[in-house]
């Protein structure tokens, strides 16, 4: 598992793996500046592929402002899983107007191989202290990643850092956050043929926010997981208590969700 977690006091990317007994543990950091990726100084939500070519590639948010916030797109590639990693130099997609949107925060990057085309699916957002638009959009890389091109809103529900997910059986799932009430959050899905959809939403949420000691704040950053090993669907999520931090949450779903491997 890549995940984000602190590494010389700025959000990084880093490894976890799970034993044969089920527990995970912490591998370090694989971009941070510990390891020599420095700049883009925040770096969040990643997304690992494995190119074609065998090449390694992390997808991720990276910015230099707290206060701004004002995020892009970046790339990183390895020869090897856990690296060395070389961050490119330019963000891949850089902030600014596309399909006919100003954008000037990007979040939740998914990237897909689909029918011999590479596509992603990410947020963009109108502004960050003063949030009054967020939007879906998709886009086309011909160069294996380095660069995108076509941008256009989709239909993808992957609101608040939420992820795309091929399913075994070659369609897709995509998880948001959304409420249920004035003060619980529940995660939701729906699912498509296409990764820009339309996607068809899943009458019963996967999961219900719990509350204290996990769950008090939020639930956010949805991810769907298939183990065709052993068969069954897990739910990756970020739980958190803003007064303690925040902490990567796993559930098993079960099939009357709607979800089956």
């Amino acid at each position: 598992m890549i995940y984000t977690g602190d590494d010389s006091g700025f959000p990084s990317i880093k490894l976890a793996s799970q034993s044969t007994s089920g527990e995970w543990e912490r591998q370090g950091t694989l971009l941070g500046a510990s390891t020599g990726a420095a700049m883009p100084q925040s770096k969040e939500t990643p997304f690992y592929r494995l190119g074609p070519d065998g090449e390694h590639q992390i997808y991720f948010i990276g910015y230099a402002n707290e206060e701004t916030y004002e995020s892009a797109i970046y790339l990183a590639v390895a020869g090897a899983f856990d690296g060395p990693y070389t961050v490119l130099p330019d963000p891949v997609v850089p902030l600014g107007r596309m399909a006919g949107r100003n954008v000037r925060v990007i979040t939740s990057p998914s990237v897909i191989d689909h029918d011999g085309k590479l596509l992603m699916a990410f947020l963009g957002w109108d502004d960050f202290q003063n949030v009054t638009r967020v939007w879906v959009l998709g886009a086309q890389s011909d160069d294996n990643g380095r660069s995108w091109t076509g941008f256009r809103e989709i239909d993808a529900p992957i609101g608040m850092e939420g992820q795309i997910t091929q399913m075994p059986d070659g369609g897709y799932i995509a998880a948001r956050t959304g409420e249920i009430s004035s003060t619980q959050e529940a995660i939701f899905a729906g699912c498509a043929r296409h990764p820009f959809g339309p996607y068809e939403t899943l009458e019963q949420p996967l999961l219900t926010q719990s509350g204290p000691p996990w769950e008090t704040d939020e639930i956010i950053a949805p991810q769907v997981f298939f183990n065709t090993s052993t068969g069954t669907v897990h739910l990756y999520y970020t739980g958190a208590d803003y007064r303690r931090g925040w902490w990567v949450m796993e559930a098993t779903l079960l099939e009357t969700m709607g979800v089956e491997p």
